[in-house]
């Protein structure tokens, strides 16, 4: 298998406490690599570092943008990552209290909030029939997510799962997509769409996108992943089938 992201030796101490301990990992394009352990080990530490939320004091990641040349991006922002299709999708869901949740998706899809380009802007501008079809885009992905019917509510009328289903959205609009990193993505969404989620994301991983779950539900990973990785005290104890 091809890699797409590697990471060798991540430190990271906080108050001279290391939450991720010399931690090394490596996810193959189209692999889907579950990540386990109790709550404190370290799982959204490493996720956090491997977007560039955070840094660490310690260790290297290399990742394989479009190119296919893997690349030191130890040091990159997290934009740069997000831009080459390394993304997040967080465990509380980011959003914009007084967007609706159209603009929330429509944002992720026509890219203006990985590149500020101005010749993407005036593209967009000028493009009747890219608007069209950047906006049924957007309502198939809501219509998947159940939100259609919520298109014009604000983010700040949603409940707590809906927030999270926004996220996911946002996540799957996103221009490019090589690796995304996914952080109790099932957390408070209702069981039906849990079982689509699964299926979309199968679709995902079958195009060569690579994936790094954070799960504390085992069946929902074995839906999905090839193999788990289990963190203790930010050190990497196991790497095995998924139980």
């Amino acid at each position: 298998m091809v890699p797409l992201l590697k990471a060798d030796g991540l430190t990271r101490r906080f108050d001279g406490l290391a939450i991720l301990n010399g931690v090394s990992l490596e996810v193959a394009e189209g692999q889907c690599i579950g990540l386990v352990g109790e709550n404190g080990c370290g799982k959204t530490s490493l996720l956090n570092v491997l977007s560039g939320v955070d840094r660490p004091d310690r260790g290297q990641i290399q990742y394989a943008p479009e190119n296919g040349q893997m690349a030191d991006i130890t040091r990159w922002p997290a934009w740069r990552r997000a831009r080459a299709g390394l993304l997040h999708y967080f465990q509380s869901p980011h959003i914009w209290r007084n967007l609706t949740v159209a603009e929330h998706v429509l944002a992720a899809a026509t890219g203006c909030m990985l590149e500020g380009s101005v010749l993407g802007a005036a593209r967009w501008s000028l493009s009747s029939s890219l608007r069209r079809s950047t906006r049924a885009k957007c309502e198939k992905l809501l219509d998947f997510v159940g939100l259609r019917g919520r298109a014009n509510a604000k983010a700040c009328e949603l409940s707590f799962g809906q927030m999270k289903l926004v996220g996911l959205a946002r996540l799957l609009a996103a221009p490019v997509r090589r690796m995304l990193l996914l952080d109790e993505p099932t957390a408070g969404i209702a069981p039906e769409v849990v079982v689509r989620m699964i299926e979309f994301l199968r679709k995902v991983r079958a195009s060569g996108v690579g994936m790094l779950v954070v799960e504390h539900d085992r069946e929902m990973l074995s839906g999905l992943a090839d193999a788990v990785l289990e963190l203790r005290q930010g050190r990497v104890v196991g790497f095995g089938e998924v139980a």
